[in-house]
């Protein structure tokens, strides 16, 4: 059940700026 929360926030991070430093 932990796999949409993973997409979820795989897409959030996509959405979020580089602030992850991608």
């Amino acid at each position: 059940m932990s796999a949409k929360v993973w997409v979820l926030g795989d897409a959030v991070v996509d959405l979020l700026p580089e602030s992850d430093g991608r």
